[in-house]
């Protein structure tokens, strides 16, 4: 999701600038204004991707191991290394 991201983000700040184009074409809204506003969406639609990027990416992980109590019985390792031929 990461590539996508700017793409995204431009789409979500157009959406959100979109009363503001709209009274820019009609003239209530000069271009300084319009272009700070546009900026402004932008960057909180930025911000707003990343978080959910964020978010999908962590649910989307593998799980974390079982974590064991102090008083689990944990088996010992075996003792016969790969050199070792085993009977049978």
């Amino acid at each position: 999701m990461a590539t996508r991201r700017p793409a995204i983000a431009l789409f979500a700040a157009l959406a959100m600038w979109a009363p503001t184009l709209r009274g820019f074409l009609r003239g209530a809204i000069d271009v300084d204004s319009a272009g700070i506003r546009f900026l402004f969406a932008f960057a909180v639609a930025w911000i707003a991707v990343t978080i959910v990027s964020v978010i999908v990416a962590g649910y989307g992980g593998q799980p974390p191991a079982p974590r064991r109590r102090k008083n689990d019985i944990v088996a010992e390792p075996s003792m016969v290394t790969e050199d070792e031929v085993l009977p049978g």
